[in-house]
């Protein structure tokens, strides 16, 4: 059961201060070149799956052929399926993906593609909290069981949703 307050009459004024984070954007300066190969991979899938739920006459390989063309098992399609499907039901909102070609993130696909990291180095935990921002607190862990089943299959072929960091060099004055 979901509580809702209802206050009819505020007293004093309310402060209405919103400040968004990276995961409420819809496009984050996070570039599919920042990805990992597993989580490029990831993302793509999850894309494909939207696109192919959303419009039936979409065109283009499913993601089976997807995974097989990466030379990994139809199990992680399956299993990748299995959890969008999942949050398709229990999202608690409207759960944004950008197109297929679109090279930002948006906030949404960076969450679900950092849950998945954190299940893939057992911190599962702090993937059950991130998620919850997306489904309901109480089916978080069914959320992150089948992530980290996702995330085993891509491990064992050397597959990881570690992002590649832009590193700069800085300049330092020495006296």
């Amino acid at each position: 059961m979901m509580l809702h307050l209802i206050e009819n009459s505020l007293s004093g004024s309310a402060v209405r201060i919103y400040t968004p984070s990276c995961i409420d954007q819809d496009r984050t300066e996070i570039t599919i070149s920042d990805l990992s190969r597993g989580a490029q991979l990831t993302l793509w899938s999850i894309r494909r799956w939207v696109r192919n739920r959303s419009d039936s006459r979409s065109e283009g390989p499913s993601i089976h052929a997807v995974f097989a063309k990466s030379g990994i098992n139809n199990e992680a399609a399956e299993i990748l399926s299995e959890l969008l499907t999942l949050l398709s039901v229990i999202g608690i909102r409207r759960v944004r993906i950008q197109h297929i070609s679109a090279s930002h993130l948006t906030g949404d696909e960076v969450l679900i593609l950092r849950v998945l990291r954190w299940l893939q180095v057992g911190q599962r935990k702090t993937g059950s909290l991130g998620i919850a921002r997306l489904v309901r607190c109480d089916l978080a862990n069914a959320f992150c069981r089948i992530g980290e089943a996702y995330a085993a299959v891509l491990a064992k072929h050397n597959l990881s949703f570690d992002m590649i960091t832009n590193l700069s060099l800085v300049e330092t004055s020495s006296n």
